[in-house]
């Protein structure tokens, strides 16, 4: 059953709507999708340990497809287990096969984790600009390196991005 809805006047919304199709209107006329922001959050998980596999150590988390985008922030951590002893797992991110993580100094500012990292607590990941400029078919990774040590490297590593794209 198909009905419209007229409203004046700010509309808040606590929940899901959901439709097949509907218009943003701005004034008396329709606003195309292309005049709206689309913000995006993908979060990437490797299982259990699989992130020590040469084929699973660099990922693609997103591949840009709007003529202009912005990435936002980065995060990472664990699901299941922190690092025991001195085993350690550094996350790098890449735009185009090129890190994008500042050095400072002579040193990189990827993100370690290791006992001081808590399960199910992300840790940010610093990037070169607080809004990284991003064009279409850029595309974004997340490199992964460990060093086991004498401990345990922790499971259930994952990463996380926001960014913003424009419409295709």
């Amino acid at each position: 059953m198909a009905f419209n809805v007229d409203a004046s006047g700010n509309g808040n919304f606590d929940g899901w709507v959901l439709a097949d199709s509907y218009k943003m209107r701005s004034g008396g006329t329709p606003m195309a999708a292309s005049y709206q922001d689309h913000q995006h959050i993908a979060t990437v998980e490797w299982a259990g340990n699989s992130y020590m596999s040469p084929a699973e150590a660099t990922r693609v988390i997103h591949v840009f497809q709007g003529a202009a985008g912005l990435l936002r922030g980065c995060v990472a951590g664990f699901r299941d287990k922190t690092s025991i002893g001195n085993s350690t797992v550094t996350i790098d991110i890449y735009k185009d096969g090129v890190s994008i993580v500042p050095v400072v100094g002579e040193v990189s500012q990827t993100l370690t984790l290791d006992t001081a990292s808590v399960a199910y607590t992300p840790e940010a990941i610093t990037i070169a600009t607080a809004s990284l400029t991003c064009a279409a078919d850029e595309v974004i990774e997340a490199v992964i390196t460990y060093s086991a040590g004498t401990g345990t490297l922790p499971t259930g590593l994952f990463v996380g991005l926001v960014w913003d794209e424009d419409y295709v």
